[in-house]
């Protein structure tokens, strides 16, 4: 008989889940065009790198994210991407495109079609390194930590810069950047409309330096200025003071990604909300260790805007950790647990007097590679969000999911 986890029959779950995986692989070995391989398709000057996943195939317990009347449904997600290159002279150009594509079985509403389209530009001569970047996302995907619907949105992000070498492993660098949020009419959650509460646009200017303390590792120290202004309304008007430093890690380093740590100065332009000055951080970090285990580290600490017109804005504090440990062969078990919390921000209180959400994740599960570009996992999770006040924040959601991974 099998055993119920929350309204899940895990024994159940984790069967369709193995068959789906498994059904996956045999169809991708008979089609007529089979996927193809994770490594580099070289073009002449061009290369291409494609991969796809398809993954959170299972049971999520409360797709809604409800307090009182959880709903359960079998979802799952495909996506492709297409990594290109390509060598122009002492320039290059390279560009990503991929997307997701979202089924649930149920609750079809909740399906979606996302697109995401990104590129750069750089060039190098004797000392100079202008560059240019380019993305475009539309997407149903939650946002942040408190939107718990799936409204569809346009993300748009313009930067441009330039690094001027001033010795072998010393840069100064210089960028403008320009981000735009716009969910589209009618998107509501918890009654509020999203475009007219949250729609935006960001732009920044910075100044810093870089340090080559290794070919792999890159220190750098900047100053960045940033003003956002709102479409709908001047209540979340800010204008913004970055000062930190940062460490980048080269993918062939025992330790890949980016860490940082500053200073964050965000100033409200309404009278009502106080300034807020302090410490601010991001990680998204690998570590290898012996070849045998993988730490994802994921860290957050920074000032978010809110739906909420009477908390306009709320700190963010938290991270995960996901354990991924060779057990034998090609078998991995994994471990994970995520934590985070918002201190919400009221209209003409002190600082950070709002509410307090809290939200713990944790769980495990198991992996198999069959080859160095494919890969079987099983998880399952249970995540748990408390507030500090009364209402219809507090909920429960269990997941046990697969995923298909194969060029990554």
């Amino acid at each position: 008989m099998s055993r119920r986890l929350g309204g899940i029959p895990v024994c159940r779950t984790a069967v369709t889940a193995l068959t789906v995986l498994t059904a996956t692989g045999r169809v991708a070995a008979q089609t007529d065009t089979p996927i193809p391989s994770a490594a580099a398709i070289q073009l002449g000057a061009l290369s291409l790198s494609p991969s796809i996943a398809i993954r959170d195939i299972g049971i999520d317990s409360n797709v809604f994210n409800d307090t009182a009347e959880p709903k359960e449904d079998f979802t799952l997600t495909v996506r492709p991407e297409l990594q290109a290159s390509v060598g122009l002279g002492s320039a290059r150009l390279t560009g990503t495109g991929g997307g997701n594509f979202v089924y649930y079985q149920r609750y079809k509403n909740e399906q979606s079609t996302d697109g995401r389209l990104s590129g750069r530009f750089e060039m190098r001569s004797a000392r100079l390194a202008p560059f240019a970047t380019a993305s475009r996302s539309r997407s149903r995907e939650r946002m942040g930590f408190e939107i718990d619907a799936r409204a569809r949105r346009l993300d748009i992000d313009l930067s441009a810069g330039t690094d001027f070498e001033v010795t072998g492993v010393t840069a100064l660098t210089a960028f403008v950047r320009r981000t735009t949020l716009a969910y589209d009419s009618g998107e509501r959650f918890a009654g509020v409309d999203l475009a007219g509460e949250l729609n935006r646009r960001s732009e920044s200017a910075g100044v810093g330096a870089k340090f080559a303390v290794t070919p792999l590792t890159t220190i750098s120290a900047t100053v960045e200025l940033q003003r956002d202004r709102f479409e709908g309304s001047s209540l979340r008007d800010a204008d913004i003071l970055r000062v930190g430093p940062a460490v980048e890690f080269g993918t062939a380093a025992a330790i890949t990604g980016r860490v940082s740590v500053g200073y964050r100065e965000f100033r409200p332009l309404h009278a009502g909300l106080p300034r807020h000055r302090g410490f601010v951080a991001s990680a998204a970090t690998t570590i290898a260790v012996l070849e045998r285990t993988l730490f994802d580290v994921r860290a957050n600490r920074d000032v978010v805007y809110s739906l909420d017109a009477t908390s306009p804005y709320y700190l963010a504090t938290g991270g995960g950790l996901t354990v991924t440990h060779r057990l034998a062969g090609p078998v991995d078990v994994i471990g994970i647990g995520a934590w985070q919390r918002l201190r919400y921000q009221t209209l003409g209180g002190s600082p950070l007097d709002g509410r307090t959400e809290t939200t713990t994740t944790g769980g495990g599960g198991a992996g198999l590679r069959l080859t160095p570009n494919l890969r079987f996992a099983l998880t399952y999770d249970l995540t748990t969000r408390n507030s500090s006040e009364p209402g219809d924040r507090h909920f429960d959601r269990r997941r046990i999911l697969g995923a298909f991974n194969y060029g990554l």
